[in-house]
């Protein structure tokens, strides 16, 4: 599963925690409202959540195996676009009364959260 980092002003896709790697660098890419990252990278499945989540944790294991998913860590980033509170009313119309982490979209489209993704992915 790859993340999306925020780093000096830049997002990058990364195989690694911590750092971007050369050629996972996203060039162009400014998270707002109107361009998430489940937009965005709209043929992946995009995870938002908590690295330290016990389901958002077991929804990443669960999707290691695709290739083409994306982690995005929750309060992570000075603009806060995915501060929990800014992310739910942003995704608002697509989630619904969905509060909690992991939110999971595939392809775009809303999956719902951890239970929900099991199912799916089954």
């Amino acid at each position: 599963m790859k993340r999306l980092l925020y780093k000096n002003g830049t997002y990058y896709m990364s195989d690694d925690v911590n750092e971007p790697h050369g050629k996972s660098r996203i060039l162009k890419y400014t998270a707002s409202a109107s361009d998430m990252p489940h937009k965005h990278f709209s043929g992946y499945i995009v995870v938002y959540g908590r690295s330290t989540c016990p389901y958002c944790i077991k929804t990443i294991e669960l999707l290691k195996k695709y290739p083409k998913s994306l982690f995005v860590e929750i309060d992570s980033e000075p603009m806060k676009v995915f501060g929990k509170s800014n992310l739910l009313e942003i995704l608002k119309a697509e989630i619904g009364g969905h509060s909690t982490v992991p939110i999971v979209f595939d392809k775009g489209k809303f999956v719902g959260g951890a239970s929900d993704a099991e199912t799916h992915f089954k």
